[in-house]
């Protein structure tokens, strides 16, 4: 439990200082590749040891998704302003999902 704790926390304290809104510009790259390898790690060691398959999925979707954002991240954005595209079609025509800044 304690274990548990400690990583939450500093997972936690990484994000705050290299993925935040005051981080350097190479912070949120670092902060998202690192999240895909401990991602990727624990979908092998999920896989090998307990052959749990919800969980290996679940952290191979992580994985590639903390992987995505380390490249929008070398591109520049930030986690709250991050992108979008797409939308749906309604009566009124194209409805965006999100709107970007």
């Amino acid at each position: 439990m304690r274990g548990s704790m400690v990583n939450r926390a500093l997972v936690g304290a990484s994000f705050a200082l290299l993925a935040g809104p005051l981080s350097p510009s190479w912070g949120p790259v670092v902060w998202w590749r690192v999240t895909a390898l401990q991602l990727g790690i624990g979908f092998v060691t999920s896989w090998r040891r307990m052959g749990l398959p919800y969980a290996t999925a679940f952290m191979v979707i992580g994985a590639m998704s903390s992987g995505m954002m380390s490249l929008l991240a070398i591109q520049g954005h930030q986690l709250p302003f991050v992108p979008c595209r797409g939308g749906f079609r309604s009566e009124s025509g194209w409805v965006p999902r999100c709107s970007a800044p």
